[in-house]
């Protein structure tokens, strides 16, 4: 009987790792085959498409596994922005289809895929946008305000009621459990950690949001009212009442010009293409048309002189990056001296996209870019966000550029545990007893309240670190210690009032930034290339190492809708506060989310 389970035991592990391996194999070759694929073919007369659908990082999938995988396409805004802007000097390239459906995109991302559209609408060519029938928001209207004529399903959902943020607070739900948080700050406006001491908003807080708000609704209006062709008065007034719920609404309020389905649609982008009625249009899609080079659409590059565009996307942690979600020193600082010591890169466009993280590794990807900058010209592109540790890094930088709609600032640090000992002793009934070899040696086991010369103690490490914080700003930014001081406080700025503050030099997206770069080297647009660091990481990679258990644990989490991704989002934001507690922050307060 022994014998038999053990031959059964090891013939069904037989059988499970020649399956994992015939997987692996199957996903190698799927990898392999993509990786080979060629440049597409675009015929005469074809239409580019872009999709407003689901979220678009910065940086797309390193290979296929992994956008499956984690719900992402194989490019990112700048291949996309790229992209339309080649298209627009593609002979081949008859007009432009905005397809909207269910997007979710930050706003500053948004920013750069409009200017792009009204850079290739420069071209004299035609832009179509439509939705297919899922609820058109204020953000997706955003982009397809721009075409020459806007289409939507009739009856479709349509949001046109102006923005909000929402706050959530933890207070009572610790109370409850009888967790009590640990907290010190430097920074009346760090707000990171109110929604685990208060049940509501402070005023400081409710102060920097409702400024963040402000700032939005005046872009969003300008925006719109610039192409419809209406007054930004009118565009406030339909967008403070709550007559707009329905596509049919939007068109008899003027902002669609025509009720259409998809294939009416078709029909408008076959005579624009003057495709036969038995013909399908010629459609080209992003992620198809990224692999192009401007050589291949008649543009001249000189490819021996190099811009590097170096990432720096997601929190901010010590040691290895995790894809988008995350910059890890050591990964980031690779690629800085990897850049350094490149002969070609004449100079370099740091693109942040980070709420900050860690103050130890934000200081330490300082450090290398200081470096980097003593040799070679530095210029920020900040995205959505490039605040806290994400500003920090960018002290490095000649000139800082942002979009209007960036959250940037959010000078200050703070640091955070929990006190989980009566959630044991009352909740539980657990019971505990130390030996010490010292009467503070137990301070970070987060079973007890810090006592006064403990607290004390930390609030002069967070101190220093905001003291740090702030001379780094004044000596980047030209300023005094005091003035950087009344304008920091972990305030959130937006990049338009930013730039008032003294904050960031100029408003603009990448392709201004890295004008901006190509000019302090004398190299004009056509004399360099734009090269990529670091190269991510394909899945094999990754599961070389952080082995194969590490990433199967990350599958289950991957978000296949808006909803599934905000509350992946909050899930990760928690973890990531109680790993990194007790450690000095200097981060953007929770997410903030303009709905």
């Amino acid at each position: 009987m022994k014998f038999f389970s053990t031959l059964v035991a090891s013939t069904l592990g037989v059988l499970i790792a020649a399956g994992i391996m015939l997987f692996l194999f199957v996903l190698f070759v799927v990898a392999l085959t993509a990786g080979a694929d060629p440049k597409p073919v675009v015929q005469k007369q074809s239409v580019l498409v872009v999709d407003l659908s689901g979220s678009i990082p910065e940086r797309g999938a390193a290979d296929p596994i992994i956008g499956a995988l984690q719900d992402e396409p194989m490019y990112g805004i700048h291949d996309l922005t790229r992209s339309v802007r080649l298209a627009k000097s593609d002979d081949r390239i008859k007009a432009l289809w905005i397809r909207a459906s269910g997007a979710s995109i930050p706003w500053a991302s948004l920013q750069e895929i409009r200017s792009a559209i009204l850079d290739f609408k420069e071209s004299g060519k035609a832009v179509v946008a439509s939705s297919n029938g899922s609820l058109v928001g204020e953000d997706e209207y955003f982009v397809m305000s721009v075409a020459d004529s806007l289409y939507a399903v009739p009856g479709a959902p349509f949001e046109f009621n102006g923005f909000y943020i929402n706050a959530e607070f933890y207070k009572r739900a610790l109370d409850k459990l009888a967790v009590e948080p640990q907290i010190i700050r430097a920074g009346k406006f760090k707000g990171a950690v109110e929604p685990y001491t208060r049940e509501q908003l402070s005023a400081e807080n409710e102060q920097q949001l409702r400024a963040i708000l402000d700032q939005q609704q005046q872009s969003f209006v300008e925006a719109v009212a610039s192409s419809r062709g209406v007054g930004e008065g009118s565009v406030n007034t339909l967008m403070a009442k709550p007559s707009i719920v329905t596509s049919d609404d939007a068109f008899n309020a003027g902002l669609i010009d025509r009720l259409a389905y998809r294939d009416e649609v078709v029909d408008v982008l076959r005579a624009l293409t003057e495709s036969d009625e038995d013909d399908d249009v010629p459609l080209v899609g992003i992620e198809s048309y990224a692999r192009l080079s401007p050589r291949d659409v008649g543009l001249r590059v000189n490819s021996k002189n190099e811009i590097a565009l170096l990432f720096a996307e997601g929190t901010i942690v010590g040691g290895r990056s995790n894809s988008n979600s995350s910059v890890g020193s050591a990964t980031f600082n690779k690629a800085v001296k990897r850049i350094r010591n490149r002969d070609a890169v004449k100079a370099v466009v740091l693109r942040i996209n980070s709420p900050g993280g860690s103050a130890t590794a934000s200081d330490e990807m300082l450090r290398e870019l200081r470096l980097l900058a003593a040799e070679k010209p530095l210029v920020v592109s900040m995205g959505s966000v490039a605040a806290s540790g994400g500003y920090w890094i960018a002290t490095a930088a000649d000139s800082i550029v942002a979009d209007p709609l960036t959250l940037t600032g959010s000078i200050g640090v703070y640091s955070m545990f929990f006190d989980v000992g009566d959630l044991f002793t009352e909740k539980l009934g657990v019971d505990f007893d130390a030996v010490r070899t010292s009467p503070n040696a137990d301070m970070l086991s987060g079973l007890r309240a810090l006592t006064e010369s403990e607290r004390a103690a930390l609030a002069k490490s967070v101190d220093q670190t905001y003291d740090r914080f702030l001379d780094i700003v004044s000596d980047s930014r030209s300023m005094s210690v005091e003035s950087v001081d009344a304008i920091a406080q972990g305030r959130v700025w937006t990049g338009t009032d930013a730039v008032e503050q003294g904050l960031v030099d100029v408003l603009g997206g990448l392709k201004t930034t890295i004008g901006i770069a190509g000019e302090m080297v004398d190299l004009e647009e056509g004399d360099f290339a734009v090269v990529s660091y670091p190269r991510p990481e394909t899945f094999f990679e990754q599961l070389t190492s952080r082995m194969e258990s590490a990433l199967m644990a990350r599958i289950p989490r991957t978000p296949v809708s808006t909803l599934r991704r905000e509350a992946v989002s909050r899930v990760q934001l928690l973890e990531e506060t109680l790993r990194d507690a007790m450690t000095v922050q200097a981060r953007l307060p929770y997410t903030i989310q303009i709905n």
